[in-house]
This record gives structure tokens, sequence and C-alpha cells, in this order.
């Protein structure tokens, strides 16, 4: 079952939950103050750039599909999934949060979450990751970044990571960037 909202979402209070085979298709804005719940998934389809405000609260699985992006204009959190089809996610100063058993497919070129500014993408661990891909770029450029832990004591550990358009101040004097 799909539900498609040619307007805004705002979840102002209580419970809103996706049931399990059910699509909520926004073509427009994302507002919420309380957790989105269940094994559903929001799909983000705008022909302009669409606005998702969850005020630190969390989507259970999410869809990009909007080619002229998304903005994360508070901090938000993604409990099962992320699936890129079309466009990206610009999180500005804002932090995008994967619980321990988040998953992202589909990212490439065009399609990851870009960390323009001080915002960074975290990723929750409970235990020690063999080859994580974080999916992050710049400008259409991505450049995931791979991490593995070796360690003993997972409690409330997470790695963020951001990419910038620029040069690091130490960088060797024969390379370019």
């Amino acid at each position: 079952m799909t539900f498609n909202s040619f307007g805004q979402l705002s979840v102002v209070s209580g419970d809103f939950i996706i049931q399990s085979g059910a699509s909520v298709v926004l073509t427009g804005n994302l507002s919420s103050n309380s957790n989105i719940e269940g094994p559903g998934k929001i799909t983000l389809k705008g022909t302009v750039s669409q606005n998702v405000n969850m005020n630190g609260f969390t989507i259970p699985n999410m869809e990009i599909n909007n080619a002229q992006n998304v903005i994360l204009t508070s901090n938000g959190r993604i409990q099962n999934s992320l699936n890129f089809v079309s466009g990206k996610i610009i999180i500005g100063n804002n932090n995008l949060t994967f619980s321990d058993i988040a998953t992202t497919v589909g990212m490439g070129n065009n399609k990851f979450i870009e960390t323009n500014n001080t915002g960074q993408v975290f990723k929750e661990l409970t235990g020690n990751v063999n080859s994580l891909v974080i999916p992050v770029g710049v400008s259409s450029v991505y450049r995931p970044v791979f991490i593995t832990t070796t360690a003993t004591n997972f409690s409330g550990a997470k790695v963020g990571v951001r990419v910038l358009a620029l040069s690091h101040a130490n960088k060797p004097p024969g390379t370019a960037d």
C-alpha cells in the first residue's frame, strides 16, 4: 500500500506508524516532533529540493528519489535503512545518525550524504565492524569512507565522519589536494 502526499507531512505529536509493506511518498517537506515508527518507509520524491526536519527523532526506512536533493534542517536518525535512487541528502550543520543495524544501498555519484559544513554522519556501534561504508561525498563526487574497528568496549560508541571540499592544511607539498 502506498500513500502519496502532494504537500507537507508534519507529525506534531503522538505516534506515526508506517505498517509493513506500506510506503508514504512525499513530494513536499517532512517535519516531525516524534519518532516515525514501523517497518514501512518514507520516500522523498519531489521535483524541487525537499526539507527534512526530524528534530533529532528517528525515521525507520527512508528512500531518496529526488534529483533536486533533500536538505536536512535538523539532526535526524535512521533506524533500519536508507536507499538512494536519485539525489543526495545535504546535511549542512546538522548530524545524521545511523543506528547500529541501519544499512545503506544505491549510493554512488550524485547519490550520497553531502557533508558540506560542520554536520557529520554518525554510525552507532555495538560491536566490531569490518569495512563499514559511510556514504559521503562532496558536490557530485561520491567519496565513501570505509571503517574497520577492533575494540573491546562499545558502550555508547559511535563513529562520525564528514567530507569537505578543501585541501588539508597539512597536505604533502607534492599533492594537488
